[in-house]
């Protein structure tokens, strides 16, 4: 991602997403009522 970024703005965009940390959150994603979903929900 980056690199297609930087080549195709000739190098005047620069990514500033982090990622902090990643967790496997298994539960239904189509379903309301789960925290994954109130987390789709709230990005």
């Amino acid at each position: 991602f980056i690199v297609d970024l930087r080549s195709n703005t000739r190098g005047q965009a620069l990514s500033q997403s982090v990622v902090d940390h990643g967790e496997v959150i298994n539960q239904d994603s189509f379903n309301d009522s789960t925290e994954i979903r109130c987390i789709i929900n709230d990005a």
